[in-house]
């Protein structure tokens, strides 16, 4: 029998908040009931993922962001975007 922490009710859980300029965190992951959970770092794993599926040649980063960005982040991610 398999178990896990995710049966019955879940009431416990973990935020991560953060905003376009912060780095990703790095998030717990629970694993099997008594095992310790590991760490993610989902910045890594999402630049990884950035990179292996070839976003860059498929996105036109010319066209405004839509949703927009917040006015206050245009200015910052324009060199970003711009490779600079």
């Amino acid at each position: 029998m398999c178990t896990n922490r995710a049966e019955g009710r879940r009431n416990a859980f973990e935020l991560y908040p953060c905003n376009l300029r912060q780095r990703l965190p790095r998030v717990r992951i629970p694993l099997a009931d008594g095992d310790r959970d590991v760490r993610l770092d989902l910045q890594a794993a999402l630049e990884r993922v950035y990179e292996a599926g070839a976003y860059a040649a498929r996105i036109d980063y010319g066209v405004p962001c839509r949703p927009p960005l917040e006015p206050d982040d245009e200015p910052w991610a324009k060199p970003i975007v711009a490779g600079e």
